[in-house]
């Protein structure tokens, strides 16, 4: 099975955010729907949840789906939500999680895991970590990784804070674990 993990950024509303804010989104947004459009893959995965305290009941991936929809092509019943991952840690690993079934009829998954330019480097250090100390992740099979720019005003939304943090999870594997745990949202 071929899934492709996108990472959500934010609550993406047309009328509710400011618009710059809501056009760079919306420009990473349809770049992604492009390229999972193209790729022939099984299940597309919105990862995101409930990140923003002026919309506690809305998830980032349940925003992100409608414009996905329309710029993709594609059926709903190819799309999966995780809506309770809080941050970057949390949307692989409960992305993943989504299809632990598969493990019962040892089919492995190939992945590619879809994220802004600046968060890949930390992407790949947390599937390095998952999948050596995670026993949902074993069944994982290839993993690769695509980057789309994404303009945006976030204050930690840059290379410095973003290496850091990547570097911090390939030296200090604890962090990693405390993010999974976390119920607020650090990236």
């Amino acid at each position: 099975m071929r899934v492709c993990l996108v990472m959500c950024y934010g609550v993406y509303l047309e009328m509710k955010r400011k618009e710059r804010q809501t056009d760079r989104y919306a420009k990473y947004l349809v770049k992604v729907a492009k390229y999972v459009a193209k790729g022939g893959f099984d299940k597309i995965v919105l990862c995101g949840g409930h990140t923003n305290s002026e919309y506690p009941e809305l998830a980032e991936s349940a925003t992100a789906l409608k414009l996905m929809l329309e710029e993709s092509g594609l059926d709903e019943d190819r799309f999966v939500l995780v809506e309770d991952s809080l941050n970057m840690v949390q949307n692989i690993y409960l992305g993943w999680r989504k299809f632990r079934d598969l493990k019962k009829l040892k089919q492995t998954i190939d992945c590619v895991i879809v994220a802004d330019h600046k968060h890949i480097l930390k992407a790949r250090s947390i599937v390095f970590h998952l999948r050596k100390k995670r026993k949902v992740c074993r069944m994982i099979g290839q993993v690769g990784y695509k980057s789309f720019h994404r303009s945006d005003i976030h204050p930690r939304n840059n290379w410095p804070y973003q290496l850091a943090q990547a570097v911090g999870y390939l030296v200090r594997p604890k962090y990693i674990e405390d993010h999974l745990k976390s119920k607020q949202r650090r990236d």
